[in-house]
């Protein structure tokens, strides 16, 4: 199983991104990011990282599915604790690369990310 805490969920994911989680991991199962206010301190933000340590178990709880890892994209503190978190008790954590593909027409720049790939933290 694949957890996807991010702000884009699985569905939204291009057909190549969902193909290659379902090879690696065989479901992907959301857990939506959580907003975290600039305003927080470190304190607040590594107590919520602990929160969604939990909740990620009680996922990995509820399933027999391996390999297990957790997909992790977002606001940078928070994420560097719970990726911290995560590997000390043996959780793969993933993030996901991309190509950016950027276009210019009439000063209007576009940009597309396309993905390539799951890079282990």
């Amino acid at each position: 199983m694949l957890i996807n805490l991010s702000n884009h969920p699985s569905k939204d994911w291009a057909p190549a991104q969902r193909e290659r989680a379902e090879q690696l991991w065989r479901r992907v199962v959301d857990l939506p990011f959580p907003i975290i206010s600039p305003e927080q301190t470190t304190d607040e933000v590594v107590a919520m990282a602990v929160e969604y340590l939990q909740r990620c178990f009680a996922l990995f709880d509820t399933s027999a599915d391996e390999p297990r890892a957790v997909h992790l994209m977002g606001e940078m503190t928070f994420t560097y604790n719970l990726v911290e978190m995560l590997k000390s008790n043996d959780i793969t954590v993933v993030a996901s690369t991309t190509e950016r593909i950027v276009t210019i027409e009439n000063d209007v720049k576009r940009s597309i990310f396309k993905f390539v790939t799951f890079r282990e933290y």
